[in-house]
């Protein structure tokens, strides 16, 4: 059994740090740069085929973090209903007499 424990503040915290994450990603410099700002042929090929053997890597990363972040952000609501429950349980027992 999982003794994993997270507050409803720490998962939006994660939420949004995944949503850096992907914003890095896709503002990496590799989208932005063409073979024109190169003054080698050879380097502006290099960049080109780094690009085009990463674009699919870089996109499954970003789909991922952006994914995780709605993930953690549905964790962070579901744990606070939870918890909203719970509380509304224990006052409906707290009256009852045994």
């Amino acid at each position: 059994m999982s003794s994993f424990q997270s507050s409803s503040d720490d998962l939006r915290v994660t939420a949004a740090n995944a949503g850096i994450i992907e914003s890095a990603i896709g503002r990496h410099p590799i989208h932005h740069l063409s073979g024109g700002d190169f003054g080698h042929a050879d380097v502006a090929a290099a960049v080109a085929s780094f690009r085009n053997a990463w674009m699919g890597e870089f996109s499954l990363r970003q789909r991922t973090a952006r994914g995780s972040a709605q993930f953690l952000t549905t964790a962070a609501a579901d744990t606070e209903r939870v918890d909203r429950l719970l509380a509304e349980a224990a006052a409906k027992l707290g009256g009852r007499s045994w």
